[in-house]
């Protein structure tokens, strides 16, 4: 497989990294007595913060040139940090908060080898870059699951 082939390959990796959110406000109908979201209220703005991002990360291209991949990866990572602080910035429903911060910890895992693996793909060789990329599906699949399981799931990278 060529050189383009092989990178464009690797570019589906990281552009399914990256898919969700930027921002969304909440109301004091939307929060219990102890201040945290209504489980109703935590969906609904969460998802909403991730079809933003993940709205912005597709609309950046990825690049058809190798020598381009690290500064895509870093815009793309510069969305999703955006998209962890904003989520990050929600209060969940107690019986979720544990499983919220495991999502929390995930993205940021996916946002760091989003970026690493578009810089592998622009200045490693190929072994490395098929390492990182499935590294990267699999801190992708983690966050998926625990997107899914918290109701979630355009919080789906």
């Amino acid at each position: 497989m060529g050189s383009r082939r092989f990178a464009a390959g690797m570019v589906a990796i990281v552009v399914a990294a990256g898919a969700a959110g930027c921002g969304s406000s909440s109301s004091d109908d939307d929060k219990t007595t102890a201040g945290t979201l209504t489980p109703a209220a935590f969906r609904s703005q969460a998802n909403a913060i991730c079809r933003a991002t993940g709205a912005r990360i597709r609309a950046d291209r990825p690049p058809t040139r190798t020598s381009e991949f690290a500064a895509w990866g870093q815009r793309s990572a510069q969305i999703q940090d955006e998209r962890i602080t904003r989520l990050a910035a929600l209060s969940p429903p107690a019986a979720q908060h544990a499983e919220f911060e495991q999502l929390i910890e995930r993205l940021e895992v996916v946002r760091d080898q989003t970026s690493g693996l578009a810089t592998t793909l622009a200045e490693g060789t190929r072994s490395e870059a098929i390492r990182a990329g499935r590294e990267n599906v699999r801190a992708v699949s983690a966050a998926s699951r625990s997107a899914t399981a918290l109701g979630i799931p355009t919080c789906s990278p």
